[in-house]
């Protein structure tokens, strides 16, 4: 399933004392691109494969859209207005946001956690998919920046 591509053993420490060391020791190994974790046969099911499979079932979709608003009403009850509130109140999935924005689900993950820096343009596309003023992302957006 792997291939060795040193024999070099790693050790990374965790917690240094006078009398002990202690740590993770680890080897080196490479996993072929070929064949992904959900190809094979002792892993089971990405959770993608999952919600893309229940996202082909128009009652699932309709249960997924109304949790995700339920779950945006706890979360405004509950916390700073943010860009994954929004989203959630729209019943959209991270990835049926990038989706509608051409752009990857990580991006978007990204910019939920105020990891990436953007752009008007990218705030003009995510309120029009979002169907909402510009302003109103941007204030989410500037919230999870400054936090």
């Amino acid at each position: 399933m792997y291939v060795e591509t040193t024999t070099a053993w790693g050790f990374q420490p965790t917690n240094v004392t006078s009398t002990e060391l202690s740590g993770y020791l680890f080897k080196h190994v490479t996993l072929p691109l070929n064949e992904t974790v959900s190809d094979h046969p002792k892993h089971g099911i990405s959770i993608g494969e999952i919600i893309t499979k229940s996202e082909q079932n128009p009652r699932r979709i309709a249960a997924l859209q109304r949790a995700r608003i339920r779950l945006s009403k706890k979360l405004s009850d509950n916390s700073d207005f943010s860009l994954a509130t929004l989203r959630l109140k729209k019943g959209m999935s991270q990835a049926a946001l990038a989706k509608k924005m051409n752009v990857s689900q990580p991006y978007i993950a990204k910019i939920e956690r105020g990891e990436e820096d953007f752009q008007m343009s990218t705030i003009e596309k995510i309120a029009a998919a979002l169907e909402i003023f510009p302003v109103e992302v941007f204030q989410a957006l500037s919230k999870e920046k400054n936090q």
